[in-house]
């Protein structure tokens, strides 16, 4: 018998205050700044996998963190190491990245960039209960 897996797919929304709200799809970002997503209830999950699309990297540095909380309301960065994006500079492309099960009822994403570079980029992640 095949068992049946709750699965979901997220696309995060960039929150009010950043330079530009909405879903994180071919989304364009100039400039520096720490902005952040929409927060997303992940209770239900034991994995997350993360999918990054960079089809323009404009020569600064882009970083998206997971962030992670228990209350919905504090939140720290939860990766490290091989279990996080790794910085965009100048090259185009995808990342796909596996987050470890510990990430907690609510996450976010920390988008850190610097420098006048243009960023267009993609964000999806999918939830396996």
């Amino acid at each position: 018998m095949l068992s049946v897996r709750d699965n979901r797919i997220f696309i995060p929304s960039l929150r009010d205050g950043a330079p530009l709200t909405g879903p994180m799809t071919s989304i364009s970002m100039t400039g520096a700044g720490v902005f952040f997503t929409e927060v997303m209830d992940v209770g239900s999950f034991s994995e997350l996998i993360g999918f990054l699309n960079v089809t323009t990297a404009g020569g600064s540095t882009l970083d998206i963190n997971l962030q992670g909380s228990a209350d919905g309301k504090n939140f720290d960065d939860l990766v490290s190491g091989a279990d996080k994006f790794t910085q965009v500079t100048t090259t185009t492309g995808h990342q796909l990245v596996k987050f470890a099960s510990n990430f907690g009822k609510y996450i976010r994403l920390k988008i850190t960039l610097t420098g006048t570079g243009a960023y267009v980029f993609s964000v999806y992640l999918a939830g396996k209960g």
